[in-house]
């Protein structure tokens, strides 16, 4: 596990039992990681307390696979590189569409630390163009929620503090946007 915090520094730690390794991942609730009073991690000589809304995100390095429950309609979110970002991102063209009637979507977290993060989404339920209060209603319930889970790009789980954030940047192909939503152009780069 890697705690990246709102200053730059990251603290590591390791489980190399794998039955602690996954009792440790079902207890976690990725939803919920930077709500909860204090983020404890402890061995028999050592606690680290660690307090939840200076975390920018953590990092959980494994091959184990927890049975948390999907996000928001997310089939799959996963990070990926700039570089994937650049060559598969294409914010001009509507909704990129798979076979099985999943959303492609593409975003930017944009972190307190100065750490951008990219992310492919897959999402279901899409055959139709959300609603401008949908859109508005999906990214306030982003905004304020107690984590956002995402597959890692090394292996893993990465958990993303939205509280830390300060930009979110969606692309989503085309759409209506919400009625509170100043209309403007972005100038690259994006």
């Amino acid at each position: 596990m890697r705690v990246h915090l709102e200053d730059g520094n990251v603290t590591t730690f390791i489980q190399d039992d794998p039955h602690i390794a996954i009792s440790i991942l079902e207890s976690i609730q990725p939803n919920r990681l930077f709500s909860a009073p204090q983020l404890l991690i402890g061995s028999d000589h050592v606690l680290t307390a660690f307090q939840p809304h200076l975390v920018v995100r953590v990092d959980l390095i494994t091959h184990l696979k927890p049975s948390w429950p999907l996000a928001m309609g997310a089939l799959h979110t996963h990070e990926i590189s700039q570089e994937e970002f650049d060559a598969r991102c294409r914010p001009d063209y509507d909704t990129q569409s798979l076979p099985s009637r999943e959303a492609v979507i593409f975003g930017v977290w944009e972190m307190i630390n100065g750490n951008r993060i990219y992310l492919q989404t897959h999402m279901s339920g899409q055959e139709r163009k959300k609603l401008p209060v949908e859109v508005s209603l999906l990214i306030q319930k982003v905004m304020t929620s107690g984590g956002m889970l995402a597959c890692g790009r090394e292996s893993g789980y990465i958990v993303l503090n939205p509280a830390r954030m300060l930009r979110f940047t969606s692309y989503g192909g085309l759409q209506e946007m919400p009625v509170n939503a100043l209309l403007m152009h972005r100038l690259k780069p994006y």
